[in-house]
């Protein structure tokens, strides 16, 4: 015979809590999807895009501490987002990039 054992849900505390994520790339698709898993973490997400309709609604889909609309492909408006944040960030995720740039890159 063995002893009955009681399982007891364990609370863990948000992995993100407390921290500032940027996603660039942030209005649809992955980029999407890693805000929002990021903020369903305790994160704060401030998000990026080309679109700004798209950018906004997504914004207030997740609750996003910030947003911008540039294109993630022009070096001079990304160190423009990054030197006009306002706090520290913690985590980078870039979802944007030129495919045809990416695709320069591959050997055939």
């Amino acid at each position: 015979m063995s002893a009955a054992t009681t399982a007891f849900p364990t609370q863990r505390k948000p992995e993100l809590l407390g921290q500032t994520v940027v996603v660039i790339g942030g209005s649809a698709g992955i980029g999407f999807e890693t805000a929002r898993r990021a903020r369903a973490e305790g994160g704060d997400v401030i998000i990026t895009g080309r679109n700004p309709e798209r950018l906004q609604r997504a914004a207030s889909e997740l609750g996003a501490l910030r947003t911008a609309a540039f294109d993630a492909t022009d070096p001079a408006a990304l160190e423009r987002f990054f030197q006009d944040l306002p706090t520290t960030i913690d985590h980078v995720m870039v979802t944007a990039a030129d495919r045809f740039q990416a695709l320069d890159k591959v050997d055939p």
